[in-house]
């Protein structure tokens, strides 16, 4: 969505008129390390053609000072604008059974864990290996097949461009972990790479939780992604504000968001490109999210090939995005990706909102 543009909910007469842009974002820093099928400053340099920005490394830290456990992004009150229905939309009755209700009691490390601390970059390179039940202060890169992380906690102590745990392998498995970063910077994500499932994790207090880049293959299930790092003048970004989101993706396929919370991110709770490559087969179902200017942002880039596969089915939205009554934004040809999504406030449904060509 650009300046000005006036964006149209397709199946409603709702109209919004927007006063800020949405873009596609790309938060993978300079240099960073590049997983075995996948060039990342590659991509990096894709994000930049096409937006023509300029990313220089930071020179000074925003602030070096720990993250509180539940921040919560700046907002920035101009950005809002408000949708006028002139027609009632229809109401649906929310499932009985509703996953989108996630808690924290259902995510991270189990209570009455007794964790072994281990300090520094934990390399993995022993195929199948189960790492249990530990606190790592730094960060893990898996370059081995089928690992499991589990029961374990990843605390980033300083600035990292890799991802707190950077998949480099494939098969590889967290579940019941927590991943965050103690030290506030504008560089650190959570999970970067691809071949990789989450299952009842919490991230939080990292720009990006979780950066899919590559050949795809990730399932994000049960998992509860918050309280973003937002600056409203980042060095990543010329001085400009953070484009921070829970879940950003730039290329692969077969990937599955399902039963998860989002919210906390200032661009989007989920945010698509295709700047690093083609995504297809991605399915984002029974979540529930909020914030973000749009909370889904599916912007595949004007001159590059159709998303296929997508489906954007049955989430319910918190009413908490800047851009007012925008749960999904995407171009107009999409409108039949997204069905029965709803705000959870009223059961109403929540159409795609049209983003243009």
């Amino acid at each position: 969505m650009r300046q000005g543009l006036t964006v149209r909910v397709l199946g409603t007469a709702v109209v919004v008129t927007s006063i800020f842009a949405i873009t596609g974002c790309t938060h993978t820093p300079s240099n960073p390390e590049s997983p075995d099928t996948t060039d990342l400053s590659s991509s990096e340099s894709h994000a930049r053609a096409d937006r023509n920005v300029e990313r220089p490394e930071p020179t000074t830290n925003p602030s070096s000072t720990p993250a509180p456990s539940a921040s919560v992004p700046t907002a920035i009150a101009s950005d809002t604008v408000t949708a006028s229905p002139t027609t009632p939309a229809p109401v649906i009755k929310p499932p009985k059974t509703n996953p989108t209700q996630t808690s924290s009691k259902t995510t991270g490390v189990p209570s009455g864990t007794k964790l072994t601390r281990y300090d520094g970059e934990l390399v993995v390179t022993q195929a199948g290996k189960i790492i249990d039940s530990l606190e790592v202060r730094g960060s893990i890169s898996v370059r081995a097949p089928n690992v499991v992380i589990k029961n374990t906690r990843v605390v980033g102590v300083k600035a990292l461009k890799t991802g707190l745990i950077a998949s480099r392998s494939t098969g590889l498995r967290v579940k019941n972990s927590e991943i965050y970063s103690t030290y506030r910077n504008p560089d650190t994500n959570g999970i970067m790479g691809s071949n990789f499932s989450l299952e009842g994790v919490e991230i939080r207090d990292v720009v990006d939780q979780v950066h899919i880049h590559g050949a795809g293959n990730v399932v994000i299930e049960d998992s509860w992604l918050h309280s973003n790092v937002h600056y409203a003048n980042d060095p990543n970004w010329n001085g400009g504000p953070s484009h921070d989101d829970n879940v950003q993706i730039v290329s692969g396929s077969n990937i599955t968001i399902s039963g998860s919370r989002m919210s906390g991110a200032h661009n989007a709770a989920i945010m698509i490109t295709q700047d690093a490559g083609n995504v297809s087969n991605l399915r984002i179902e029974k979540n529930r999210l909020g914030n973000g200017g749009c909370s889904i942002n599916i912007s595949p880039g004007k001159n590059k090939p159709a998303i296929s596969g997508l489906k954007v089915a049955k989430n319910g939205f918190d009413a908490t995005q800047r851009v007012r009554g925008c749960a999904v934004i995407g171009p107009r040809a999409y409108a039949g990706t997204a069905q029965g999504n709803y705000w959870l406030a009223t059961g109403v449904l929540a159409p795609m909102s049209d983003g243009g060509y």
